[in-house]
């Protein structure tokens, strides 16, 4: 260990935490931590401007045409080439028309486009549900994990109590060595479990750690 950079000494042991834990500003932070999530809002950006596109298109989707049109009269049936070139036997007709295109893909394709970012919408909600849920079954395991903590500290406590009093009843005659053995045993067995509830608090609370992002801060972890 002594060859170690100093951002990497086992400086982090199990202990009881009080730290409260505010469960809106975890689930902000896991909501932007996961990359699932980040997915799918980038796709629904996309749908979205793919509705647009396809709103705009229907509204533009119109066939215009526009003719200007010069007519010559002459001044009796058999008039010539020579009569046009005279203003008031001259006529003027001009046209606007448009076609709205029957059977077109437009409504379909904004249809399909609505239809499209409503599913992911539907899976986003489903993901911020799933996150939600992953984190109050984290807060319920560690409020879980405390309890047990100091429960399992107090009967260390106790076992030790005990072992100490069977071995003065051991010093003056009224203990066994068989007694004062199960003694031992009761409490290495007590401390064992003290031991084991420490380390899954702690792996419940690298979970929440990972969960929601922290974990590269609070070890000091370059990000991927």
């Amino acid at each position: 260990l002594n060859e170690l950079p100093v951002g990497l000494y086992p400086e982090d042991s199990p202990a009881i935490r009080n730290t409260k834990l505010d469960r809106a500003t975890l689930l902000k932070k896991a909501e932007s931590n996961d990359s699932q999530l980040a997915q799918l809002q980038a796709d629904l950006r996309l749908k979205q401007y793919d509705f647009v596109a396809a709103r705009n298109a229907d509204k533009t989707d119109l066939d215009l045409g526009f003719s200007y049109t010069l007519k010559g009269y002459g001044e009796n049936f058999f008039s010539g080439v020579g009569d046009f070139a005279k203003a008031d036997l001259h006529g003027y007709s001009a046209s606007l028309t448009w076609t709205v295109p029957l059977g077109g893909s437009a409504a379909e394709k904004i249809q399909q486009r609505q239809l499209e970012r409503q599913q992911l919408e539907l899976q986003i909600a489903a993901r911020k549900l799933e996150l939600d849920m992953s984190l109050q079954s984290l807060l319920r395991s560690l409020r879980l994990g405390s309890k047990e903590q100091k429960t399992a500290l107090a009967v260390v406590k106790l076992s030790e109590q005990q072992l100490r009093n069977e071995v003065e009843r051991f010093r003056i005659g009224r203990s066994t060595s068989f007694q004062v053995s199960q003694r031992q045993q009761e409490e290495a067995f007590a401390k064992q479990q003290e031991i084991f509830t420490r380390v899954q608090f702690e792996k419940t609370n690298l979970q929440l750690l990972v969960l929601t992002g922290d974990l590269y801060a609070r070890y000091d972890l370059p990000k991927p």
